[in-house]
């Protein structure tokens, strides 16, 4: 976030688990807020996040409105595909942070057909796993 800031963006910090089962007060938040850029973690973690606060289903609402803008990193970035299979080869998939009882979410918003693999053949300390994802995507129906 102090990064944003110092680039001059006003930033704020979003937390969708304030919005667990009240996806009305987060339409009338995003009336506010056009750009996101979401962070990292556990992809499966953030999607049921997604899930739980109905953002999954206002991002595909807002996907064609000019006035909205989503960037990610590594998860935020992956959970846009289709298919989330490769991620589970580097991510626990059967984690309930929240508790809510949901089984995990392996497919995502789709927005793009290809699989993104995070952090492959770079510096990141998970590249390691980003090898074996790519690996298991190119043997399986990941499409990358």
């Amino acid at each position: 976030m102090k990064d944003l800031e110092t680039l001059g963006f006003n930033v704020e910090l979003l937390d969708l688990r304030n919005y667990f089962g009240k996806s009305n007060e987060l339409v009338n938040l995003l009336e506010r807020i056009h750009t996101f850029y979401v962070a990292g973690g556990n992809t499966f973690v953030l999607r049921k996040a997604m899930r739980l606060s109905g953002f999954d289903e206002l991002l595909k609402q807002y996907a064609n409105n000019d006035n909205y803008l989503y960037s990610g990193y590594s998860a935020g970035a992956y959970l846009l595909s289709k298919d989330m299979h490769g991620v589970a080869v580097m991510d626990e998939i059967d984690v309930d942070l929240y508790e809510s009882g949901l089984p995990p979410i392996d497919e995502g918003i789709g927005f793009i057909d290809e699989a993104i693999i995070p952090h492959f053949q770079s510096d990141h300390k998970e590249t390691e796993a980003a090898s074996r994802a790519v690996e298991y995507c190119e043997k399986t129906v990941c499409l990358i």
